[in-house]
């Protein structure tokens, strides 16, 4: 199987609250065979034969905003076996990678792991009603909605923001996004041409949010 058909194969569906007012707008994919360190989660070093598995496709699923800042990059992992299919899955949890397969709330949708977008932030979890564990995960969708632009190590000199900016952000966000989670939830499908590889993906980001501070004055 080339890496484009395991690409598609093994995509996780993600499931967004319905109130959630962000679309994924891309996944940058990678699949890893050998022992190496993500360029994009710079935390692990991923090893296949470590996790018992031919390979490891790592999903770095880009938003436009968090509910709390513009630029919000957050990842799926999905473990193959010599057959293609999955054998383990983690996913993003504000910094954190946590396995997601472990536990008995996590399932597949065919050959797709399903996981849970915490809604706003978009942290990974097999089961929504894990958010619950989050104190007043709620609140950060209202009272503490608004941010500015998050700048990673890997975009330092691509993106470039101030204060003033920040809070124009901030102002955007409070005004326009803010929500009351509904905790329902529906699959938020990518289309295979929001599937691209990684630096595909880096090299867009300065664009995309570009165009967002562009629409600021619009």
């Amino acid at each position: 199987m080339d890496e484009r058909a395991l690409i598609e194969r093994v995509q996780p569906h993600i499931y967004h609250d319905k109130n959630d007012p962000f679309p994924i707008r891309y996944m940058g994919c990678t699949v890893f065979t050998h022992r190496r360190r993500s360029d994009s989660f710079p935390k692990w070093e991923i090893d296949p034969k470590a996790e018992g598995a031919r390979t490891i496709v790592e999903y770095a699923v880009y938003y436009d905003y968090d509910i709390q800042h513009m630029y919000d990059l957050e990842h799926v992992w999905v473990a193959v076996d010599e057959r293609g299919d999955v054998k383990d899955c983690w996913g993003s949890f504000h910094g954190r990678r946590l396995r997601m397969a472990g536990v008995p709330w996590f399932h597949m949708e065919g050959t797709h792991p399903v996981v849970f977008s915490q809604p706003g932030k978009h942290a990974m979890m097999p089961d929504p009603a894990l958010f619950e564990l989050i104190p007043d995960f709620r609140g950060d969708c209202t009272l503490r909605a608004g941010g500015g632009l998050l700048i990673p190590d890997f975009l330092r000199g691509a993106m470039h923001t101030s204060g003033e900016l920040d809070e124009k952000i901030a102002r955007h966000i409070r005004q326009k996004f803010a929500f009351v989670p509904s905790m329902e939830f529906a699959h938020a499908p990518v289309r295979p041409e929001q599937l691209v590889t990684w630096p595909e993906l880096l090299e867009r980001i300065p664009v995309l949010t570009g165009e967002q501070i562009a629409l600021l004055d619009a």
